[in-house]
């Protein structure tokens, strides 16, 4: 066969064209999935995934309303496990899509945005949020003292049990062991803390200056 032509078959039909063009086009992109995949986007795999990325973008509407199923109108409200499954079916939907123009223009980067692997664990999630640890651990701990929380004695009380009361008169294991709870609860991964359990509490008793 001469090397300038390259045979592609399919669907019984033979067609010649060009070897560079041939070549060229084998090595091309069909689907928005393919694009992505080439470009290493890190696409959502696992249940687990979907219903985190449904819950960290439900409170845009843009993404409801895309994901919404022609049976089922999906809101902030959704459960997670609803929301997740029509995440899960809108993306692998978008993933087969041809790559025009069009596509191209409106697709790829809302795919990007909401198919791709969410933050890992809190600490990813803070990181993403432009958030940090607090810096003075015995500044923050006067800051959180003054706050509402029924719970935090007793679990700082857990890492240390010579800790009678927050206001003890050497602050220095308070200090401590509320800097170590924070350390380790930013590693909880956000599969495991779908309802925002241990996000709602790293946030005000961990991140300097939080309010909330």
């Amino acid at each position: 066969m001469n090397p300038k032509y390259l045979a592609l078959v399919g669907g019984g039909v033979t067609t010649i064209i060009g070897s560079s063009f041939g070549a060229y086009y084998l090595s091309q992109d069909k689907t928005i999935g393919d694009k992505l995949k080439k470009l290493n986007s890190n696409l959502i795999e696992t249940v687990d995934e979907y219903e985190v990325a449904f819950k960290e973008n439900k409170s845009t509407k843009e993404f409801t309303n895309l994901i919404s199923l022609d049976n089922e109108k999906i809101t902030s409200d959704s459960t997670l496990v609803a929301g997740g499954k029509a995440l899960k079916a809108w993306c692998e939907k978008q993933y087969k899509k041809g790559l025009s123009k069009g596509n191209i223009e409106e697709l790829i980067t809302k795919v990007t945005n909401y198919c791709s692997e969410p933050p890992v664990d809190i600490s990813a999630k803070l990181k993403k949020q432009g958030k940090s640890l607090a810096g003075e651990w015995s500044s923050q701990l006067v800051a959180v003292k003054q706050k509402t929380d029924d719970t935090l004695l007793g679990e700082l009380q857990k890492i240390n049990r010579g800790i009678k009361t927050m206001n003890d008169e050497n602050q220095a294991p308070v200090i401590e062991a509320l800097e170590k709870w924070c350390n380790d609860n930013v590693k909880t991964k956000l599969t495991d803390d779908k309802q925002d359990t241990t996000w709602n509490k790293v946030v005000p008793r961990c991140i300097e200056d939080a309010t909330t």
